[in-house]
């Protein structure tokens, strides 16, 4: 009997790990155990992390790639990352060296291969070297986006290029970045848009308007938001009490208290009826109904059931989720990846989750399926083992 025990135990783990890879893999582990005070999904093959209020970034392997020596550590842009130390702002490159010393009173991350940083109470901009390009001069400053940069001096709001010139005057109350060829400049108490030459693309006739994101934009108007397209077209009449911006095709749109989904043709996809919507990503959006959250396509069918407390939105085909106050990671079929038993998860990136523990430290975990929690012995003339896998019942 033993030996038909040990027999049928091997084939049945044979079955699982030629057959069935990912369920016949290991137990989720610890990759990089919980030990941090943050810990951040990894991009470009590090994550930042923060230990003894120190910043510093890891490797998947658990590596240390940038010691922790700083007081702050910002993600990675253009190949630097903005680090403070005391209270002086620099940038290092992903390996470490430093490209820039901290000397700065505050610094934005490098666009476009230029850096905002605030020396002697002024904005200026430096390059990938570290070598200041435009003077420090202006009130404020921003990235450049779309060649150009906002700035403000002297109490009005101009656009200047990489090269330190004057685009469009300093003649505006309020201005924001370049997206699609348009700026949302406010004059007068009204907003409206600007091309990146400064010439007038949509008259300033709006309470309130957000940039534009895939050929339209929100706008407000008499307490009612609406949609233009880039000549200034209504796509969207003005009957939402709140708009988001579009993104891969989709915007949520909001209605006496509840939320629904349009496409940029301005067509209702699905009805204001959900308690809350959260980012679309990878062709999901998380949302809440009924009190629960699930997660729901643009056209609003409900593909997984809303039935935890809270969810995130998917990434690398994972979403992490929280039932009954702990949070875990899911599949797209809703089945459990990592069992919840987390005090949070973060996003799924670089084959890693970023996980808190109970004792408020951070790490990383691998995820993979659960091994068989119970096996069953043969019962007097029984010719099958049973196994357990997670959710899934199997007989070999």
């Amino acid at each position: 009997m033993k030996k038909r025990i040990l027999t049928l135990v091997s084939a049945a783990l044979f079955w699982l790990g030629t057959l069935c890879p990912a369920l016949a893999s290991a137990a989720p582990a610890d990759a990089l155990s919980p030990q941090y005070i943050l810990a951040y999904p990894f991009e470009n093959g590090l994550a930042r992390a923060e230990k003894d209020l120190k910043w510093g970034a890891l490797s998947p392997d658990g590596a240390v790639k940038i010691p922790f020596t700083w007081d702050y550590l910002g993600e990675e842009s253009d190949s630097l990352m903005l680090v403070l130390s005391g209270s002086q702002y620099g940038f290092i490159r992903t390996d470490g060296s430093v490209a820039a010393e901290p000397a700065y009173e505050q610094a934005y991350r490098f666009e476009n291969g230029l850096a905002a940083v605030k020396e002697g109470g002024k904005w200026g901009y430096i390059d990938r070297n570290g070598s200041a390009v435009i003077p420090p001069q202006f009130d404020e400053a921003a990235s450049f986006t779309d060649t150009l940069a906002r700035v403000k001096k002297d109490g009005k709001y101009g656009y200047i290029t990489a090269d330190g010139e004057t685009a469009i005057p300093f003649i505006y109350d309020e201005a924001y970045d370049f997206h699609e060829g348009r700026a949302c400049v406010l004059r007068d108490g009204k907003y409206g848009y600007i091309n990146a030459d400064g010439s007038e693309a949509i008259s300033a006739a709006f309470d309130v308007a957000l940039d534009f994101r895939e050929g339209a934009a929100a706008v407000c108007a008499n307490g009612k938001w609406g949609y233009i397209d880039s000549d200034g077209s209504i796509i969207s009449d003005f009957l939402w009490d709140s708009a988001g911006t579009f993104q891969s095709g989709y915007a949520i749109v909001g209605k006496g208290g509840s939320f629904g989904v349009i496409d940029t043709g301005g067509r209702l996809c699905t009805p204001a009826k959900l308690e809350q919507i959260g980012e679309l990503s990878e062709g999901l959006f998380p949302v809440q109904d009924g009190g629960k959250w699930g997660y729901m396509t643009p056209a609003g069918d409900m593909v997984i059931a809303a039935k935890y407390d809270s969810a995130k939105p998917f990434s690398g085909g994972l979403a992490s989720v929280c039932e009954n106050g702990k949070w875990g990671v899911i599949d797209r079929d809703g089945d459990w990846i990592l069992r919840p038993k987390y005090a949070d998860c973060g996003r799924y990136a670089g084959g890693l989750i970023p996980v808190t523990n109970e004792d408020s430290l951070s790490g990383w975990v691998a995820p993979s399926a659960p091994r068989p929690s119970a096996v069953e012995t043969l019962a007097p003339g029984q010719d099958f083992i049973h196994l357990q896998i997670g959710a899934k019942e199997i007989n070999i």
